[in-house]
């Protein structure tokens, strides 16, 4: 009732109320939720699994969670249209933490207007004119003996930006002391893959062969779809057929492995998801792969879904997944990781109870995503050649 009409000026139409106005509505809904909470934990003698913070993040998205998801599967006429939506949908829902986390930052701890959209624009030869990429950079932080952190967004390949995730980047490269490379790479449907994949290639090769960077410095991450993006890249790397070196590691949040959305958690967790349905991954799943609905098999293609390509622990980065029990593409990553760790690859897993998708984002809500976050910076650290330590 109240709650969803409130999350949907806050969030569903971000052409109407500055990011501003839709960061003072989140905020107020979510302290006004955790008061609550905390008022009903008062009475109850068992702890909680998951923080205060955590739950009333949760209980408020699920209360609008129908909001940012199509009514009907695969609709082509339609498809640009829907695709735009979902891209203001994803910005302005983000956009609450990166003004938050501007609020809650000294002025000067990162280079960049992370918030606004804004950041270094870096000029890489080779990559497609629709696609940018830029520089995150730390104070403090040197060319010669920083790690990189080239990064992938989410966003089901159709949506998602430096605007709705470079605060949380911004936040893992500051703590690693790492500079970090975001692409924004092509989007479906009007580039649907492998053009993705295309300007990812182009990137790493550019940081390697342009820039001189040491590849045992590189760390390649990505959440959801740039989940997926991270491991077909490092698929294409293990082949060897580009003549590139590896980089150091990988880290993946919530990746989508499995576009033929068969994996058994898009039933087992589709009722506690508060971010994704099994119909809007299956919207996002045939704009990225340019399929229909019912082209299963097509979708099973390893330049798709890296879950059925073939893993080999011979070049093969070492590899931070993080997946939480209460998402669809829990077993995505559950999948993918008992394959790595079948193959011999040096992979962790990070399973987090009562967690939703990508929770990282939301660092500045609850304390398990900014735990999550400093636990990536540290893998980042222990994995590259860096001279410095990590810090909060």
């Amino acid at each position: 009732g109240v709650v969803a009409v409130v999350l949907a000026a806050a969030i569903a139409f971000p052409l109407v109320y500055p990011n501003t106005i839709k960061a003072v509505v989140f905020q107020a809904m979510l302290q006004a939720k955790i008061a609550q909470l905390q008022y009903r934990q008062h009475n109850l003698t068992e702890s909680a699994p998951v923080s205060v913070a955590a739950r009333a993040f949760h209980e408020l998205m699920a209360a609008g969670r129908h909001l940012l998801s199509p009514s009907e599967p695969h609709t082509p006429p339609a498809a640009r249209e829907w695709a735009a939506q979902m891209r203001d949908v994803v910005d302005a829902m983000d956009a609450l933490q990166s003004v938050a986390w501007y609020a809650d930052r000294p002025a000067g701890g990162v280079r960049v207007g992370v918030g606004s959209g804004g950041g270094r624009a870096v000029l890489v030869p080779g990559l497609h004119r629709d696609a940018k990429a830029y520089w995150i950079v730390p104070g403090g932080t040197t060319p010669a003996e920083s790690p990189v952190i080239l990064y992938f967004h989410g966003g089901g390949f159709v949506a998602g930006s430096l605007k709705s995730h470079g605060a949380m980047v911004a936040t893992l490269s500051l703590r690693a002391r790492a500079r970090a490379l975001f692409l924004e790479y092509r989007l479906a449907p009007e580039a649907p893959l492998p053009a993705a994949m295309e300007d990812a290639f182009a990137t790493y090769k550019w940081l390697i062969e342009s820039e001189g960077v040491d590849p045992r410095r590189i760390v390649i991450a990505g959440d959801s779809a740039g989940g997926c993006l991270t491991l077909l890249l490092a698929l294409r790397l293990q082949s060897n057929a580009d003549a590139l070196p590896t980089p150091a590691a990988l880290i993946t949040f919530s990746a989508w492995t499995d576009m033929t959305l068969e994996s058994a958690s898009y039933v087992s967790r589709k009722d506690v998801d508060v971010m994704l349905t099994p119909v809007q991954m299956l919207r996002f799943a045939t704009a990225a792969t340019a399929t229909e609905a019912d082209e299963t098999e097509k979708r099973r293609d390893p330049a798709f879904s890296p879950l059925f390509a073939d893993v080999s622990a011979d070049r093969f980065p070492a590899l931070l997944m993080c997946v939480g029990t209460d998402e669809i593409l829990e077993d995505d990553t559950l999948s993918f990781y008992q394959k790595a760790k079948d193959a011999g690859v040096d992979v962790t897993l990070e399973h987090m109870h009562g967690m939703s998708h990508v929770w990282q984002l939301w660092h500045w809500v609850f304390p398990e995503a900014d735990e999550s976050l400093t636990r990536a910076a540290a893998f980042i650290s222990s994995h590259t050649l860096n001279t410095h330590s990590t810090h909060t």
